[in-house]
Protein backbone atom coordinates (compact mmCIF):
# COMPACT_ATOMS: atom_id res chain seq x y z
CA UNK A 1 0.00 0.00 0.00
CA UNK A 2 0.84 3.13 -1.06
CA UNK A 3 1.97 6.11 2.02
CA UNK A 4 -0.89 8.36 2.78
CA UNK A 5 0.37 11.47 4.49
CA UNK A 6 -1.83 14.09 6.27
CA UNK A 7 0.05 17.03 4.11
CA UNK A 8 2.87 17.13 1.28
CA UNK A 9 4.26 19.60 1.35
CA UNK A 10 6.25 20.40 -2.28
CA UNK A 11 9.33 22.32 -1.92
CA UNK A 12 11.98 22.19 0.83
CA UNK A 13 13.34 25.98 0.73
CA UNK A 14 12.21 28.33 3.77
CA UNK A 15 8.59 28.26 3.35
CA UNK A 16 8.27 24.31 3.62
CA UNK A 17 10.62 23.82 5.78
CA UNK A 18 8.83 26.41 8.14
CA UNK A 19 5.82 25.16 7.66
CA UNK A 20 6.92 21.67 7.91
CA UNK A 21 8.24 21.86 11.42
CA UNK A 22 5.34 24.29 12.58
CA UNK A 23 2.39 21.67 11.29
CA UNK A 24 4.74 18.66 12.50
CA UNK A 25 4.55 20.43 15.76
CA UNK A 26 0.66 20.75 16.24
CA UNK A 27 0.36 16.31 17.08
CA UNK A 28 3.10 13.89 16.76
CA UNK A 29 -0.03 11.81 14.64
CA UNK A 30 0.19 14.08 12.24
CA UNK A 31 1.62 13.06 9.26
CA UNK A 32 4.36 15.96 6.92
CA UNK A 33 6.11 14.70 3.98
CA UNK A 34 8.89 17.14 2.77
CA UNK A 35 9.63 16.77 -1.14
CA UNK A 36 12.90 18.51 -2.08
CA UNK A 37 16.27 17.57 -3.98
CA UNK A 38 18.96 17.22 -0.66
CA UNK A 39 21.02 19.52 -2.33
CA UNK A 40 18.55 22.40 -3.24
CA UNK A 41 20.20 22.88 -6.10
CA UNK A 42 18.82 26.36 -7.46
CA UNK A 43 17.06 26.86 -4.45
CA UNK A 44 16.51 30.87 -3.96
CA UNK A 45 16.25 30.39 -0.13
CA UNK A 46 19.84 28.64 -0.12
CA UNK A 47 21.05 31.08 -2.74
CA UNK A 48 20.14 34.29 -1.06
CA UNK A 49 21.98 36.64 1.00
CA UNK A 50 19.09 35.68 3.36
CA UNK A 51 18.84 39.60 4.51
CA UNK A 52 15.32 39.96 6.33
CA UNK A 53 14.92 43.67 4.42
CA UNK A 54 11.52 45.38 4.95
CA UNK A 55 13.26 48.79 3.90
CA UNK A 56 16.24 48.58 2.08
CA UNK A 57 14.94 46.32 -1.00
CA UNK A 58 12.17 49.54 -1.82
CA UNK A 59 12.92 50.70 -5.06
CA UNK A 60 10.48 53.58 -4.56
CA UNK A 61 7.75 54.81 -2.16
CA UNK A 62 4.51 56.72 -2.83
CA UNK A 63 2.28 56.73 0.72
CA UNK A 64 -0.39 56.30 -1.62
CA UNK A 65 0.98 53.28 -3.23
CA UNK A 66 -1.36 49.89 -1.76
CA UNK A 67 1.30 47.52 -3.20
CA UNK A 68 4.35 49.76 -1.40
CA UNK A 69 2.06 49.64 1.92
CA UNK A 70 1.12 46.39 2.06
CA UNK A 71 4.54 45.20 1.23
CA UNK A 72 6.55 47.51 4.42
CA UNK A 73 3.13 46.33 6.61
CA UNK A 74 4.19 42.34 5.75
CA UNK A 75 7.62 43.35 6.73
CA UNK A 76 7.23 44.66 9.50
CA UNK A 77 4.59 41.95 11.20
CA UNK A 78 7.85 39.10 9.93
CA UNK A 79 10.64 40.80 11.71
CA UNK A 80 9.42 39.78 15.08
CA UNK A 81 8.43 36.84 13.69
CA UNK A 82 11.58 35.44 12.82
CA UNK A 83 13.18 36.90 16.63
CA UNK A 84 10.38 34.88 17.64
CA UNK A 85 11.38 31.92 15.89
CA UNK A 86 15.13 31.90 16.07
CA UNK A 87 15.01 32.44 20.16
CA UNK A 88 12.51 29.42 20.70
CA UNK A 89 14.37 26.83 18.74
CA UNK A 90 18.17 28.99 20.88
CA UNK A 91 19.37 29.47 16.70
CA UNK A 92 20.27 33.37 17.02
CA UNK A 93 23.80 32.67 17.97
CA UNK A 94 24.08 30.29 15.01
CA UNK A 95 22.18 31.30 12.49
CA UNK A 96 21.95 35.31 12.96
CA UNK A 97 24.84 36.98 10.92
CA UNK A 98 23.80 40.51 11.36
CA UNK A 99 21.28 42.76 13.21
CA UNK A 100 21.54 45.89 11.26
CA UNK A 101 22.34 47.47 7.62
CA UNK A 102 24.14 50.39 5.91
CA UNK A 103 23.14 51.73 2.85
CA UNK A 104 25.30 53.81 1.09
CA UNK A 105 25.12 55.81 -1.62
CA UNK A 106 28.17 56.40 -4.19
CA UNK A 107 28.50 60.44 -5.09
CA UNK A 108 28.59 59.45 -8.69
CA UNK A 109 25.38 57.22 -8.63
CA UNK A 110 22.92 56.87 -11.61
CA UNK A 111 19.85 58.47 -10.75
CA UNK A 112 17.92 55.46 -10.57
CA UNK A 113 19.93 54.69 -7.93
CA UNK A 114 19.80 57.99 -5.99
CA UNK A 115 16.11 57.89 -6.55
CA UNK A 116 15.86 54.00 -4.45
CA UNK A 117 18.56 55.78 -1.75
CA UNK A 118 15.69 58.36 -1.48
CA UNK A 119 12.73 55.91 -1.62
CA UNK A 120 14.79 54.26 1.77
CA UNK A 121 15.49 56.75 3.66
CA UNK A 122 11.76 58.51 3.44
CA UNK A 123 10.00 55.36 3.86
CA UNK A 124 12.40 54.43 6.79
CA UNK A 125 12.00 57.51 8.78
CA UNK A 126 7.91 57.44 8.68
CA UNK A 127 8.38 53.95 10.31
CA UNK A 128 11.33 55.47 12.47
CA UNK A 129 13.92 52.29 11.28
CA UNK A 130 16.78 54.79 10.34
CA UNK A 131 19.59 56.66 11.81
CA UNK A 132 21.94 58.92 10.22
CA UNK A 133 24.99 58.38 12.03
CA UNK A 134 26.51 55.49 14.08
CA UNK A 135 29.40 53.59 14.95
CA UNK A 136 29.00 51.16 11.67
CA UNK A 137 28.65 54.53 9.48
CA UNK A 138 31.69 55.75 10.97
CA UNK A 139 33.40 52.54 10.65
CA UNK A 140 32.46 53.09 6.96
CA UNK A 141 33.36 56.34 6.45
CA UNK A 142 37.08 55.44 7.73
CA UNK A 143 37.39 52.05 5.69
CA UNK A 144 35.78 52.35 2.82
CA UNK A 145 37.30 53.95 -0.44
CA UNK A 146 34.44 56.25 -1.01
CA UNK A 147 33.60 56.65 2.77
CA UNK A 148 34.59 60.26 2.58
CA UNK A 149 32.00 61.08 -0.29
CA UNK A 150 29.22 58.49 0.61
CA UNK A 151 26.43 59.26 1.80
CA UNK A 152 24.96 56.45 4.56
CA UNK A 153 22.27 55.41 6.64
CA UNK A 154 21.35 52.39 9.40
CA UNK A 155 18.60 50.42 8.82
CA UNK A 156 17.55 49.01 12.77
CA UNK A 157 16.27 45.90 12.79
CA UNK A 158 17.36 44.73 9.10
CA UNK A 159 18.67 41.80 9.91
CA UNK A 160 20.55 38.84 8.03
CA UNK A 161 20.80 34.96 8.62
CA UNK A 162 23.17 31.90 7.53
CA UNK A 163 20.67 29.90 5.08
CA UNK A 164 23.74 27.41 4.87
CA UNK A 165 23.59 27.00 9.04
CA UNK A 166 19.69 27.06 9.04
CA UNK A 167 19.13 24.69 6.47
CA UNK A 168 21.83 22.07 8.22
CA UNK A 169 19.50 22.62 10.88
CA UNK A 170 16.59 22.35 9.87
CA UNK A 171 17.68 18.61 8.36
CA UNK A 172 18.88 17.41 11.51
CA UNK A 173 15.77 18.69 12.98
CA UNK A 174 13.46 16.60 10.72
CA UNK A 175 15.46 13.51 11.39
CA UNK A 176 14.83 13.61 14.99
CA UNK A 177 10.97 13.60 14.29
CA UNK A 178 9.19 10.95 13.53
CA UNK A 179 6.38 12.08 11.92
CA UNK A 180 8.67 14.20 9.34
CA UNK A 181 9.45 12.41 6.06
CA UNK A 182 12.13 13.89 4.34
CA UNK A 183 12.06 12.80 1.10
CA UNK A 184 15.01 13.50 -1.29
CA UNK A 185 13.09 13.75 -5.04
CA UNK A 186 11.87 16.12 -7.13
CA UNK A 187 7.89 16.23 -7.44
CA UNK A 188 6.78 15.45 -10.99
CA UNK A 189 3.15 15.64 -10.61
CA UNK A 190 -0.38 16.14 -8.39
CA UNK A 191 -3.76 14.94 -9.39
CA UNK A 192 -6.76 15.92 -7.33
CA UNK A 193 -9.32 12.81 -6.53
CA UNK A 194 -12.05 12.75 -4.80
CA UNK A 195 -11.19 13.23 -1.03
CA UNK A 196 -7.72 12.51 -1.48
CA UNK A 197 -4.53 14.19 -3.75
CA UNK A 198 -1.93 11.86 -5.41
CA UNK A 199 1.67 13.03 -6.17
CA UNK A 200 4.16 11.01 -8.71
CA UNK A 201 7.41 10.80 -7.70
CA UNK A 202 9.39 8.64 -10.30
CA UNK A 203 7.41 4.89 -10.01
CA UNK A 204 5.81 5.49 -6.78
CA UNK A 205 2.91 7.53 -5.76
CA UNK A 206 2.33 9.28 -2.22
CA UNK A 207 -1.33 10.18 -1.33
CA UNK A 208 -2.36 12.76 1.11
CA UNK A 209 -5.34 15.05 2.18
CA UNK A 210 -3.63 18.54 1.38
CA UNK A 211 -0.58 19.87 -0.71
CA UNK A 212 1.29 22.94 -0.21
CA UNK A 213 3.03 23.55 -3.41
CA UNK A 214 5.89 25.55 -2.22
CA UNK A 215 8.45 25.16 -4.87
CA UNK A 216 9.78 28.23 -5.83
CA UNK A 217 10.20 29.51 -9.45
CA UNK A 218 9.31 25.81 -10.58
CA UNK A 219 5.70 25.77 -8.63
CA UNK A 220 3.82 25.60 -11.39
CA UNK A 221 5.71 22.58 -13.20
CA UNK A 222 4.01 20.30 -11.07
CA UNK A 223 0.56 20.69 -11.15
CA UNK A 224 0.22 19.21 -14.49
CA UNK A 225 -3.87 20.19 -16.00
CA UNK A 226 -4.12 22.46 -12.66
CA UNK A 227 -1.18 24.65 -13.64
CA UNK A 228 -3.02 26.64 -16.80
CA UNK A 229 -5.25 27.58 -14.06
CA UNK A 230 -2.17 29.79 -12.52
CA UNK A 231 -0.59 32.57 -13.24
CA UNK A 232 2.56 32.26 -15.10
CA UNK A 233 5.86 32.00 -12.83
CA UNK A 234 9.17 33.55 -14.32
CA UNK A 235 12.82 32.69 -13.28
CA UNK A 236 15.17 35.65 -11.55
CA UNK A 237 18.34 33.82 -11.81
CA UNK A 238 20.32 35.45 -9.01
CA UNK A 239 23.98 35.21 -9.49
CA UNK A 240 25.98 35.59 -6.34
CA UNK A 241 29.32 34.08 -4.80
CA UNK A 242 30.96 33.41 -1.14
CA UNK A 243 33.81 35.74 -0.61
CA UNK A 244 36.68 34.56 1.81
CA UNK A 245 38.82 38.03 2.44
CA UNK A 246 42.32 37.19 3.49
CA UNK A 247 43.09 38.17 7.70
CA UNK A 248 44.53 41.66 6.45
CA UNK A 249 41.23 42.96 4.79
CA UNK A 250 38.46 41.32 7.14
CA UNK A 251 38.88 44.61 9.02
CA UNK A 252 37.70 46.67 6.51
CA UNK A 253 33.60 45.75 7.13
CA UNK A 254 32.01 46.22 10.30
CA UNK A 255 30.77 43.03 12.76
CA UNK A 256 27.54 41.87 12.44
CA UNK A 257 26.24 44.20 10.19
CA UNK A 258 24.98 43.94 5.96
CA UNK A 259 26.79 46.77 3.94
CA UNK A 260 24.69 47.40 0.87
CA UNK A 261 23.99 49.59 -2.02
CA UNK A 262 20.27 50.33 -3.35
CA UNK A 263 18.55 48.70 -5.85
CA UNK A 264 20.01 49.11 -9.25
CA UNK A 265 18.34 48.71 -12.41
CA UNK A 266 16.39 46.03 -11.61
CA UNK A 267 19.39 44.58 -9.42
CA UNK A 268 19.67 44.03 -5.90
CA UNK A 269 22.38 46.33 -6.64
CA UNK A 270 25.68 45.04 -4.26
CA UNK A 271 25.66 43.82 -0.48
CA UNK A 272 27.65 42.58 1.62
CA UNK A 273 26.80 40.21 4.20
CA UNK A 274 29.01 38.36 7.07
CA UNK A 275 28.82 34.61 7.35
CA UNK A 276 30.63 31.95 9.96
CA UNK A 277 34.86 32.21 10.03
CA UNK A 278 35.64 35.10 7.98
CA UNK A 279 33.39 34.44 4.90
CA UNK A 280 31.25 37.19 3.11
CA UNK A 281 27.72 36.74 0.79
CA UNK A 282 28.62 39.23 -2.19
CA UNK A 283 25.79 39.68 -4.25
CA UNK A 284 23.77 39.93 -6.49
CA UNK A 285 22.85 40.06 -10.25
CA UNK A 286 18.99 39.26 -11.56
CA UNK A 287 18.35 38.15 -14.85
CA UNK A 288 14.34 37.01 -15.45
CA UNK A 289 13.86 34.38 -17.63
CA UNK A 290 11.26 31.78 -18.95
CA UNK A 291 13.36 29.14 -18.25
CA UNK A 292 16.30 28.32 -15.71
CA UNK A 293 19.61 29.29 -17.06
CA UNK A 294 21.93 26.62 -15.89
CA UNK A 295 25.34 27.69 -14.90
CA UNK A 296 27.12 30.92 -13.42
CA UNK A 297 26.86 33.81 -15.33
CA UNK A 298 30.85 34.95 -15.55
CA UNK A 299 29.59 38.85 -16.15
CA UNK A 300 27.56 39.39 -12.86
CA UNK A 301 30.34 37.96 -11.19
CA UNK A 302 32.92 39.74 -12.62
CA UNK A 303 30.66 43.08 -12.54
CA UNK A 304 30.01 42.07 -8.63
CA UNK A 305 34.04 41.93 -7.65
CA UNK A 306 34.97 45.39 -9.44
CA UNK A 307 32.34 46.80 -7.51
CA UNK A 308 33.86 45.87 -4.51
CA UNK A 309 37.04 46.66 -5.15
CA UNK A 310 36.11 50.04 -6.54
CA UNK A 311 33.93 51.32 -3.45
CA UNK A 312 36.07 48.92 -0.81
CA UNK A 313 39.24 47.71 -1.83
CA UNK A 314 41.50 46.94 -4.46
CA UNK A 315 43.22 43.74 -3.08
CA UNK A 316 40.30 41.55 -3.59
CA UNK A 317 41.64 40.01 -6.29
CA UNK A 318 43.55 37.87 -3.80
CA UNK A 319 40.40 36.62 -2.25
CA UNK A 320 38.87 33.13 -3.08
CA UNK A 321 35.64 33.50 -4.55
CA UNK A 322 32.77 30.39 -4.61
CA UNK A 323 29.93 31.50 -7.09
CA UNK A 324 26.21 30.68 -5.92
CA UNK A 325 23.07 30.36 -8.06
CA UNK A 326 19.58 30.69 -7.30
CA UNK A 327 16.23 30.93 -8.89
CA UNK A 328 13.89 33.59 -7.38
CA UNK A 329 10.13 33.20 -8.40
CA UNK A 330 8.25 36.12 -10.22
CA UNK A 331 4.88 35.88 -11.19
CA UNK A 332 3.69 37.17 -14.75
CA UNK A 333 2.41 40.89 -12.85
CA UNK A 334 5.22 40.90 -10.11
CA UNK A 335 2.80 39.96 -7.54
CA UNK A 336 3.04 37.58 -5.26
CA UNK A 337 0.75 34.19 -5.72
CA UNK A 338 -0.42 32.98 -2.37
CA UNK A 339 -3.87 31.08 -1.46
CA UNK A 340 -5.44 27.96 -2.21
CA UNK A 341 -6.31 27.11 -5.52
CA UNK A 342 -10.08 27.98 -6.03
CA UNK A 343 -10.82 24.92 -8.09
CA UNK A 344 -9.30 22.66 -5.36
CA UNK A 345 -9.32 24.37 -1.85
CA UNK A 346 -6.94 21.47 -0.47
CA UNK A 347 -4.04 22.60 -2.71
CA UNK A 348 -1.99 25.70 -0.63
CA UNK A 349 0.65 28.13 -3.30
CA UNK A 350 2.91 30.04 -1.75
CA UNK A 351 5.59 31.43 -4.80
CA UNK A 352 6.18 34.32 -7.10
CA UNK A 353 7.66 36.02 -3.75
CA UNK A 354 10.61 37.46 -5.76
CA UNK A 355 13.54 39.03 -3.31
CA UNK A 356 10.79 38.85 -0.42
CA UNK A 357 9.91 35.08 0.15
CA UNK A 358 12.47 34.82 3.04
CA UNK A 359 11.71 37.99 4.78
CA UNK A 360 7.76 37.28 4.48
CA UNK A 361 7.71 33.49 5.34
CA UNK A 362 7.23 33.74 9.54
CA UNK A 363 3.68 35.54 7.84
CA UNK A 364 3.00 33.47 4.48
CA UNK A 365 3.45 29.99 7.23
CA UNK A 366 0.91 31.64 9.82
CA UNK A 367 -1.49 31.57 6.91
CA UNK A 368 -0.70 28.44 5.65
CA UNK A 369 -0.58 27.42 9.45
CA UNK A 370 -4.95 28.40 9.63
CA UNK A 371 -5.48 27.22 6.14
CA UNK A 372 -4.52 23.19 7.40
CA UNK A 373 -6.50 23.40 10.56
CA UNK A 374 -9.32 24.85 8.57
CA UNK A 375 -9.96 28.54 9.59
CA UNK A 376 -10.32 31.75 7.96
CA UNK A 377 -7.12 33.23 6.52
CA UNK A 378 -5.15 36.10 7.54
CA UNK A 379 -6.14 39.08 4.99
CA UNK A 380 -2.22 40.38 4.65
CA UNK A 381 -2.41 38.45 0.84
CA UNK A 382 -5.96 38.40 0.31
CA UNK A 383 -5.94 39.78 -3.60
CA UNK A 384 -2.86 37.81 -4.33
CA UNK A 385 -3.72 34.37 -4.79
CA UNK A 386 -2.11 32.11 -7.20
CA UNK A 387 -5.21 31.83 -9.91
CA UNK A 388 -6.22 35.79 -9.90
CA UNK A 389 -6.13 38.02 -12.66
CA UNK A 390 -2.97 39.64 -14.05
CA UNK A 391 -2.91 42.83 -11.79
CA UNK A 392 -1.38 45.71 -13.29
CA UNK A 393 1.78 47.62 -12.52
CA UNK A 394 0.36 50.97 -12.52
CA UNK A 395 -0.92 52.35 -15.95
CA UNK A 396 0.65 51.91 -19.00
CA UNK A 397 2.87 55.31 -19.03
CA UNK A 398 4.18 54.57 -15.61
CA UNK A 399 4.98 51.06 -16.71
CA UNK A 400 6.75 52.47 -19.95
CA UNK A 401 8.50 54.51 -17.99
CA UNK A 402 9.90 52.25 -15.07
CA UNK A 403 10.81 50.03 -17.79
CA UNK A 404 13.17 52.87 -19.77
CA UNK A 405 14.56 54.03 -15.93
CA UNK A 406 15.57 50.60 -15.26
CA UNK A 407 17.18 49.45 -18.55
CA UNK A 408 19.09 52.84 -18.29
CA UNK A 409 19.94 52.76 -14.73
CA UNK A 410 21.07 49.11 -15.78
CA UNK A 411 23.04 50.18 -19.10
CA UNK A 412 25.04 53.07 -17.08
CA UNK A 413 25.86 50.95 -14.11
CA UNK A 414 27.41 48.48 -16.71
CA UNK A 415 29.43 51.51 -18.80
CA UNK A 416 27.15 49.94 -21.59
CA UNK A 417 26.18 53.84 -22.73
CA UNK A 418 27.73 57.51 -21.97
CA UNK A 419 25.32 60.29 -20.95
CA UNK A 420 25.17 61.55 -24.13
CA UNK A 421 23.84 58.55 -26.00
CA UNK A 422 21.07 58.68 -22.94
CA UNK A 423 18.62 60.48 -24.93
CA UNK A 424 18.44 58.23 -28.04
CA UNK A 425 18.58 55.24 -26.10
CA UNK A 426 15.67 56.01 -24.48
CA UNK A 427 13.86 56.96 -27.45
CA UNK A 428 14.73 53.44 -28.49
CA UNK A 429 13.29 51.56 -25.66
CA UNK A 430 10.17 53.49 -25.62
CA UNK A 431 9.60 52.05 -29.33
CA UNK A 432 11.09 48.42 -28.19
CA UNK A 433 8.46 49.17 -25.04
CA UNK A 434 5.71 49.27 -27.51
CA UNK A 435 6.18 46.43 -29.87
CA UNK A 436 6.75 44.11 -26.70
CA UNK A 437 3.11 45.71 -25.28
CA UNK A 438 1.24 44.93 -28.61
CA UNK A 439 2.57 41.05 -28.51
CA UNK A 440 1.97 40.83 -24.97
CA UNK A 441 -1.33 42.64 -24.76
CA UNK A 442 -2.97 40.21 -27.69
CA UNK A 443 -0.97 36.57 -26.49
CA UNK A 444 -3.01 37.18 -22.57
CA UNK A 445 -5.76 38.98 -23.51
CA UNK A 446 -5.01 42.63 -21.71
CA UNK A 447 -6.81 46.04 -21.73
CA UNK A 448 -4.70 48.65 -23.65
CA UNK A 449 -3.92 50.56 -20.37
CA UNK A 450 -2.51 47.55 -18.58
CA UNK A 451 0.89 48.05 -17.04
CA UNK A 452 3.36 45.80 -17.17
CA UNK A 453 6.39 45.03 -14.76
CA UNK A 454 9.37 46.17 -16.04
CA UNK A 455 11.71 43.32 -15.25
CA UNK A 456 9.01 41.02 -16.71
CA UNK A 457 8.62 43.02 -20.00
CA UNK A 458 12.35 42.98 -20.38
CA UNK A 459 11.78 38.98 -21.03
CA UNK A 460 10.25 39.04 -24.17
Amino acid sequence: MNPHYDILIIGNGIIGCMSALKIANLSDKIKVGVIGPKTRYGSASVAAGAMLNVFGEIDYFKSEDNYIQRKLEIGCLAIPKWLEFLESYNLKPSVLVADSTVVYLKPDSTELESGCFSAIKKASLNYKKLTLESSNIDFLRNTMQIGSSADFIELKDEMAISTPSLFSWFDKKFREKKNIDLINAYAENVAPGGSKISITIGDETLYTSKVLLAAGAYSNDVLGDLSSELIPLLFGAGTAMQISLPDKLKDILPPKCVVRSPNRGSTCGIHIVPRENGIYYLGAGNFVTHKPVKGHRLLTIKYLLECFESDFTKKANKSLVEPILGFRPISLDGKPMIGPLGSCPNIFVATGTKRDGLTYSPIIVDDIFKWFNNRDRNKNFIGWEPDRKLISYGDRNLAVQSYVDNKIGGLIEHNTIQHKDIERVERELRNEAKIFYENICLKFNLDDNFGIHPEVLNTF
